[in-house]
């Protein structure tokens, strides 16, 4: 096969493409094009894991041959619109028609005589109206809707573009392929590709929407492939068997990818725990045996444990379990944060080589701004191409290379957010979704403390489930009333909930002991009225530091963690002696640095609290970001006043590993709790800066914090894991939140309200956010598909603290003297008339004293320091 020139000047005129490179001249041509992405598609129904997906999303028993093989022609009719004139006259100028937009005037019968020659064309549509579809003709007419939606988003068949028959003949030129006679032409050889779909006897395709929008998702990653040159180079002198030059770089491409994993080598015996663990004397514990005895259909298990009795190596014995079983072929490993992410993906790297060792399985991380598979990373070079340091790219680590293909890796790690992305009102969402559902998905540190998360993620458990997926969600702080949420129960009474074991392992068929894992845990836990003095924290955390302790300071917004470090600097003549430093300088740890801070701050928290290591004592000041499934192990910690829940994830990271040498004083695991200095119900109305409160913005539901603060204190010492549940359901369940309100018709009444009306407009904002799978993507009776439509631009996962991308030029500095390229900006910093930019560029207006000034349009001036983004104070 040879690549050819694209002669602009001759060839445009006579040659329909596909793919076109201004840069070199070169042209695929359409046919090839389109029997590159129904070769795929037909490859990808090929898999098994696809395949019985397919068939569960469709209430079929199995994907038979000719049901196949209609998708794969509804593949090879996917570019058709292609053949408009004002698109194919794109190569000499910038804008064209839309390939898409302009065909759904044909079929929504604006444009009536083409409209006809349409189906003329598609000489073999009308039979296949009949033959093919069991809804009267409204099924085929639903799969060419979402053919025509492969550019990411449903396309609205009833759109506000013009008809432009002119579009669709050349008129007075007879020397030349007309449009229609394409389409024909095109239509002629699918029926070739793919005979097996005219069997007139063969079943009716499945009419139920799941099916159609599992097609979508498969259609997108097969659009993806099919058209990258690595494995489809672009050639434009025709070939009348290119379909099979096409099949067999369709099947390379897929095993290049870790798509098709029938080929790779299992070895004889699973991994033990510690070939996993990657620690020679580990031995697995009463939940880590426990997980190998769960169902392995079980679509969604629930396990409990707490915090560091090793949640995630009994997760990848279930992955283990699942894969060795043919029940998965790969698995997402969703995390809370990005940090997480990131030290997770290390360990799941080795794990992944000690389950498959023969397999050369390169987990890919799946944080945006990193392009990393296994131990290797990449850079963007523009126009979808990545130079990987070890090799040129060969298309093995393709999943890497972009977000949105994150989900096709075979294994990956990553936030939450990715996954969640499968089932919201975002583009691409149909092919996430269509990619997860091969895999294991795997949910680490599960709570109930977000309303508007919670909604998505049980969507997301459900519609995977669904499609015959397997999800494992882990947690050591979930309430009775989320876990009977993901499980699709009735939530337990409040002694009923009490009463439920812990740790547990939770199917939809029942609730199961675990057993002990022999470790326990005391706290002791104190108090410090000052919750708004950031002095007074300082002094404290001073304190330890001087007596050898490594400190976790945990503040609950990022202004309070600010305020903490410089108070702390301004008690030592060099708080790089106390204090977490990059570069030599003292810092902290929250969400507000740029992306590649960010990676060497998360390094560093790990270097200075990793698990087992030694030193002097040190004072790490950060936010949220340091609560949740890091790995990491302090000696003391000092935290806001927060739900019991997240406070019980911030005591995980106390006493970690036991045995682990403590200086004097610190040999019992300590908690200092910052509390208000004022009556928690008193929050309700006031302006507060810690984070608590409907005008804190963090922790807004104060019934919870008043809970929390009760059991505080009522016991100082708390035993874990033996009090977790009664700790957590104490300060969760409704029964007992209705307590501390019903006791007062006042404010607590009021605010009781008010958190109501505010956890049901939460709810019901991740509803609308929702994509809408069980809706037909078309409907006969008023001939539309506005169900399916995507209604909203901007789709968050996370409702708090909605940010934006801001770049700097090339070549800036950061204030830890490293090049940064770009920093997320919240909204309310920049103001709401910039909101909706997109690529937005930061004027820099000063960089000197490692202290970076600059604007976003029209906003307010910020400035990033080693203190991370702030509002700029002149």
């Amino acid at each position: 096969m040879t690549v050819t020139a694209y002669d602009n000047r001759n060839q445009s005129r006579h040659e329909y493409w596909a793919k076109y490179d201004p840069d070199t001249g070169q042209m695929h041509r359409l046919e090839h094009h389109l029997a590159d992405v129904s070769a795929v598609m037909e490859s990808l129904l090929g898999i098994p894991s696809i395949k019985r997906a397919t068939a569960i999303a469709g209430h079929i028993d199995e994907l038979d041959p000719t049901t196949a093989a209609r998708l794969a022609v509804f593949a090879a009719l996917h570019d058709i619109g292609k053949t408009n004139l004002s698109f194919q006259a794109k190569w000499n100028r910038r804008r064209g028609a839309s390939h898409t937009k302009d065909m759904m005037q044909l079929l929504n019968g604006r444009d009536v005589e083409n409209q006809e020659r349409l189906m003329d064309a598609i000489h073999w549509l009308n039979d296949a109206m009949t033959q093919w579809d069991q809804n009267d003709g409204q099924t085929v007419c639903a799969f060419l809707i979402a053919m025509l939606s492969h550019h990411g988003r449903p396309e609205n068949l009833l759109n506000d573009h013009e008809a432009h028959p002119e579009h669709w003949t050349r008129a007075g030129d007879t020397e030349i392929q007309q449009p229609f006679d394409k389409i024909r032409e095109i239509a002629t050889q699918a029926k070739k590709w793919f005979p097996k779909a005219f069997e007139p006897s063969a079943p009716r395709l499945p009419d139920n929407p799941e099916f159609q929008h599992h097609f979508l998702g498969l259609l997108m990653l097969a659009d993806w492939i099919g058209s990258s040159t690595t494995w489809f180079p672009f050639q434009a002198e025709p070939n009348p068997q290119y379909i099979h030059i096409a099949r067999r770089k369709a099947a390379k491409a897929l095993l290049d990818i870790g798509l098709d994993t029938r080929d790779q080598p299992l070895p004889n015996r699973p991994a033990t725990l510690s070939e996993i663990a990657g620690r020679p004397d580990a031995q697995p514990n009463a939940m880590q045996t426990a997980i190998l005895k769960v169902d392995p259909t079980s679509p969604v298990v629930i396990l409990e444990s707490e915090t560091g009795s090793g949640k995630t190596e009994a997760a990848l014995l279930h992955y283990q379990r699942l894969k060795r079983q043919g029940l998965v072929d790969g698995m997402y490993f969703a995390l809370p944060t990005r940090a997480a992410a990131t030290q997770i993906h290390g360990r799941v790297v080795k794990a992944i080589a000690a389950i498959m060792p023969e397999a050369h399985i390169e987990p890919v991380l799946a944080i945006p701004g990193y392009i990393r598979a296994g131990h290797h990373d990449g850079t963007a070079l523009g126009q979808y191409r990545v130079h990987w340091e070890d090799h040129p790219d060969e298309g093995s680590r393709w999943a890497a290379e972009s977000s949105k293909r994150y989900l096709a890796a075979q294994v990956a790690v990553g936030t939450i957010d990715q996954a969640m992305l499968s089932v919201m009102q975002t583009k691409h969402a149909h092919l996430r979704a269509a990619c997860l559902s091969r895999n294991l998905l795997i949910i680490d540190e599960v709570h109930a403390s977000d309303t508007y998360m919670s909604g998505i993620i049980h969507a997301l458990v459900r519609n995977h489930a669904l499609k015959g997926g397997h999800t494992l969600m882990m947690s050591a702080t979930l309430g009775s009333s989320a876990r009977a949420t993901y499980l699709e129960q009735q939530p337990p009474n409040l002694p009923e909930a009490k009463a439920t074991h812990y740790p547990c392992i939770s199917t939809r068929e029942g609730i199961t002991a675990t057993g002990n894992n022999e470790r326990q845990k005391e706290v002791h836990i104190k108090t410090l009225p000052a919750g708004r003095s950031s002095a007074a924290v300082a002094q404290e955390a001073l304190k330890a530091q001087r007596e050898g302790a490594k400190t976790l300071v945990i503040r609950n917004t990022v202004r309070t963690a600010i305020e903490t470090a410089q108070a702390l600097e301004a008690m030592v003549d060099d708080a790089t002696e106390v204090m977490l430093t990059l570069n030599g300088k003292p810092t902290l740890h929250h969400s507000r640095f740029a992306a590649e801070d960010r990676k060497m701050l998360d390094a560093e928290v790990e270097e200075a609290l990793g698990a087992g290591t030694h030193g002097r004592g040190i004072i790490i000041v950060g936010t949220q970001t340091l609560e949740q499934s890091l790995d990491i192990d302090a000696d003391y910690l000092i935290t806001d006043l927060c739900p019991t829940d997240v406070l019980l994830q911030r005591i995980g990271r106390l006493h970690r590993r036991p045995g682990t040498t403590r200086p004097d004083g610190y040999r019992v695991a300590q908690c200092m709790v910052l509390m208000p200095n004022e009556e928690i119900v008193t929050l309700t109305s006031k302006q507060v800066n810690n984070g608590l409160g409907p005008n804190g913005h963090v922790y807004q539901d104060l019934r919870v914090i008043e809970a929390t603060k009760r059991q505080i204190e009522s016991n100082n010492l708390w035993r874990i894991p033996d009090m977790n549940r009664a700790l957590v359901e104490e300060s969760t369940h409704a029964e007992r939140l209705n307590e501390i309100t019903d006791a007062d018709a006042g404010a607590w009444h009021d605010h009781k309200i008010r958190m109501e009306g505010s956890a049901n407009a939460d709810r019901m904002q991740a509803e609308n956010i929702l994509a809408r799978w069980d809706e037909p993507f078309y409907d006969g009776e008023a001939e539309n598909n506005d169900a399916v439509l995507f209604k909203h631009n901007r789709a968050m996962t996370r409702l708090a603290d909605p940010s934006i991308d801001v770049d700097f030029a090339p070549g800036t500095t950061g204030p830890f003297v490293s090049e940064i390229t770009k920093i997320s900006v919240p909204y309310w910093m920049i103001g709401a008339e910039t909101a909706d930019l997109k690529d937005v560029m930061a004027t820099v207006i000063q960089n000197r004293n490692d202290i970076i000034t600059f604007k976003v349009g029209d906003s307010r001036t910020l400035e990033y320091s080693r203190h991370g983004l702030m509002a700029h104070h002149s």
